[in-house]
Order: C-alpha cells, then structure tokens, then sequence
C-alpha cells in the first residue's frame, strides 16, 4: 500500500504597502518564476500596493497587473463674496442740523444734542459704528434735559441708522432715520462737505 502525500499547504496573498516598488516586483516575479509547476499552480498571487497603484503579480512569473485608481474630482472652492468695509472716517467730526448738534469722535464715542423749539431738550452721551452701508449711532446716558426734554423720544439704547447722501447740489450730508416715524429722516450737515439746504435753516 501506498501512504498518502502530504498535502502542501496552500499560500496565501502577500500584502506589502511601500511608497515606489519597482526593485520589489522584479524580485517577486524572480522569486515565483523559480517555483516549480506543482507549487505554481497551488500559489496565490502576491500583491503590491503603492501610494498611487496596485500592482498584482501571478504565480509562475506571469506579468504584473497594475491596477490605477481613478483619482476623485476636486470641487473648485466657492468664493464668498465680501461687503467692503465702511469708510468710518468720513462720518467722525461735528454734525449740525436746525436745532441739533452730533460729535462723532474718531475712538467710537460722541454726544447727541436734539432741540424742540429753543427751550425744550436733551444732551446725551453716544457710541458709533460701522453697520451696513453706513454707521449706526445708539445712545448711552442722558448728560443734561432742559424744559420738557424730548418727551421721551431720545432713550438708553436709542439706536440710529446714518448714510452720507449727497444733494441736488452735489453736496454731501447724513440721512439719519430711527427718530419717531421710521420712515422720517433726519439730515445732518458737516462743514468739511458744506452746506445743504437738507439740514434746514
């Protein structure tokens, strides 16, 4: 009687991750190529993998086969774009109007001076910024009220929105709303830009 052969054990794939194999293929395909018939056709592939491909070597010494992956497709960046800042420094100085009077210091601070008739009035403390297309100006604390005062139309945390308008003259002034009515502007003129006949007498 015969006695049974042992059974060769079968090989599994060999996985290598290296950065640029070339050296290493040529050695494995050697290494399998020296192999002999019975052992080929029980081997299984080596597998090599790079930073950009696959590379698959047959046993027996076959030719490689190179796998590449199809890189993915790069999204171009969208671009937001930016409202340009506003010029702060146009509106810093001294305001006047037809019984009113604005300071707009350069450091964000300022006093706010608005009359009703010659007796009747409020002086008070202000801070400034940059908001939208124009400057916002809110009110802080009440310095001084003279006779019946604004009848409390000017109050901590009164916040006014302003833009320089320019007139049929081509003279610059600031529109400035948020007194009573929405909808009511208020005109103050600057002398760095002259006089407009919108501020009143």
């Amino acid at each position: 009687m015969f006695s049974a052969l042992p059974r060769r054990p079968t090989r599994r794939p060999v996985v290598v991750t290296i950065g640029m194999v070339p050296a290493l293929i040529v050695a494995l395909t050697a290494c399998h190529s020296g192999t002999d018939s019975a052992s080929a056709g029980s081997a299984s592939p080596v597998v090599v993998v790079t930073e950009t491909a696959t590379v698959i070597v047959p046993p027996g010494g076959g030719p490689p086969t190179t796998i590449t992956p199809t890189p993915a497709a790069q999204t171009p960046a969208t671009q937001t774009p930016t409202t340009p800042a506003v010029d702060t420094a146009a509106y810093a100085g001294d305001w006047i109007g037809h019984t009113r009077q604005m300071t707009l210091n350069p450091d964000g601070n300022g006093t706010m001076k608005v009359y009703s008739g010659a007796f009747n009035g409020e002086t008070w403390s202000a801070t400034w910024r940059g908001s939208g297309q124009g400057i916002a100006v809110t009110l802080v604390s009440q310095l001084s009220s003279q006779g019946l005062g604004t009848s409390g139309s000017m109050y901590a945390g009164a916040t006014y929105s302003a833009t320089l308008q320019t007139d049929g003259d081509g003279v610059r002034y600031l529109a400035m709303t948020g007194f009573g009515d929405a909808t009511n502007t208020v005109a103050w003129c600057s002398e760095r830009y002259g006089r407009s006949l919108e501020c009143g007498a």
